[in-house]
């Protein structure tokens, strides 16, 4: 047993493990990740596939000055917010079947300034997240 893998053990006997429980504890927590060409990675990554269509829709919100043209893309906009939506049949089909979409797509979450909603697309070293701020 290697010296770090050692004081593991030691640690779990101090508290209370048995010698098989610190033998099934050390297995469970085993680092099973291949470490292989992390030392290559350059940083920020690459966008993901997604930061493409938010793209989009960030020109399309700042272009139009309000959050309310995302309801054709994005369908749980066009639902309020409210107590039990989440079990509403109609919101249920939207949003895990996707079906709605080509329906209205009148925003219905009911925003005070939807106008002072905008997206931005943030750096972090996993490459651009999208965030929708609501000031």
């Amino acid at each position: 047993m290697d010296q770090h893998l050692e004081f593991r053990a030691g640690v779990l006997r101090e508290c209370g493990a048995s010698a098989s429980e610190t033998q099934e504890l050390l297995a469970y927590n085993s680092n099973v990740f291949d470490h292989a060409g992390v030392a290559e990675l350059k940083f920020p990554l690459p966008d993901e596939s997604f930061v493409g269509p938010w793209r989009s829709y960030a020109k399309e919100v700042a272009e139009a000055g309000t959050i309310s043209v995302l309801a054709k893309y994005l369908v749980q906009l066009r639902f309020p917010v409210r107590a039990g939506i989440s079990q509403d049949a109609e919101y249920l089909a939207a949003s895990t079947r996707g079906s709605g979409f080509g329906a209205d797509n009148v925003l219905r979450l009911h925003l005070q300034a939807p106008e002072k909603c905008r997206i931005v697309l943030h750096s972090t070293p996993a490459g651009h997240i999208p965030l929708v701020i609501a000031e």
